[in-house]
């Protein structure tokens, strides 16, 4: 066998076993699969960030699907709330069925319970392993409370080697309370830490919307 036929026989073999690049769109978009991951523990129904931690949470994941589907981009949503445990709302669906098999979903959870951090992890990693691999994958966490063990650790690290970007978002209450946590759990992308700590709803929809047109550059 010749060096070149060695060479394209390895080329064929490396092809095979790596996913394929994200898909791009005709103007330039890429589509994405994403995962809402919030906290929903009691403390979410608290209304230093009105109407509630919770409710903003809520209307921040509406002001980024609203971006991504003025975008016509032919992504995937899913939502995984968590408290003592976690529990996945919806998996994998269209951006363009989110009016009916995800909002209404998003709408009917209340605030109840603690705060389990490395559960919302697990599942998100469970919905993103049944995903499509032909797209960027990303994760947006949103959270008003310290988990005070280590075990988000394991999922957070497999989840980022995969290449899935996580986005933390820290809500309510102190920074130093939420900060060592979070900041653990985000990616870095190009140099920069995702994460950011917002009191107030505007910012917090605005944050959500940047991240949707990949504009997102930390604040403190």
């Amino acid at each position: 066998m010749t060096s070149s036929s060695i060479t394209r026989l390895i080329s064929s073999f490396v092809k095979a076993i790596l996913p394929p690049p994200p898909r791009s769109l005709d103007g330039g978009e890429t589509a994405e699969t994403v995962v809402f991951d919030f906290d929903i523990s009691g403390s979410m129904a608290s209304q230093d960030i009105e109407p509630s931690r919770l409710e903003a949470a809520k209307r921040a994941a509406s002001a980024y699907i609203r971006e991504r589907r003025r975008r016509n981009t032919p992504d995937l949503v899913s939502c995984v709330v968590f408290e003592s445990a976690a529990e996945i709302l919806c998996a994998n669906v269209s951006i363009r069925a989110a009016g009916t098999a995800f909002f209404p979903i998003l709408k009917s959870v209340s605030p109840r319970g603690g705060t389990d951090i490395a559960s919302g992890l697990l599942a998100a990693e469970s919905v993103l392993s049944s995903s499509p691999r032909s797209v960027q994958a990303k994760v947006i966490l949103l959270s008003d409370g310290e988990d005070g063990g280590t075990a988000w650790s394991e999922p957070a690290d497999r989840l980022k080697q995969a290449g899935v970007v996580i986005y933390c978002i820290g809500v309510g209450g102190r920074p130093e309370d939420i900060d060592p946590c979070l900041k653990n759990i985000a990616s870095t992308v190009n140099g920069v830490l995702q994460y950011r700590f917002i009191k107030d709803a505007d910012t917090l929809a605005n944050h959500f919307q940047e991240i949707a047109m990949g504009l997102t550059r930390i604040r403190s």
